[in-house]
């Protein structure tokens, strides 16, 4: 039995080809390097973050990135400055600077 020819290896390399080259689409940018930060938080407040993450169909990870940035910059507009880097790492579980 005679084989057809074939174009490519792997069928799907057209369409991913095809889907990298559509129009309007833009190269997905790398993300920043991420770290855990694990945290204590309400159990109110944690189930909440789901609410609206769930609703808002966004990652608790990311709500919470967004409310960090916000409140960061918050402060740094009622501070007037950019806080400096830290001169040292705290103690975990410690509050520092006071």
């Amino acid at each position: 039995m005679k084989r057809k020819r074939v174009l490519v290896d792997d069928p799907l390399d057209v369409v991913r080809a095809n889907a990298l080259a559509k129009p309007g689409v833009q190269p997905r940018h790398p993300k920043p390097p991420l770290t855990k930060y694990p945290l204590r938080i309400p159990t109110s407040l944690a189930s909440k973050a789901r609410d609206v993450a769930y609703w808002d169909r966004i990652g608790v990870s990311e709500l919470a990135e967004i409310a960090l940035r916000r409140e960061i910059e918050r402060r740094e507009q009622k501070r007037g400055a950019p806080y400096p880097p830290r001169a040292r790492e705290h103690k975990p579980g410690r509050k520092s600077g006071r």
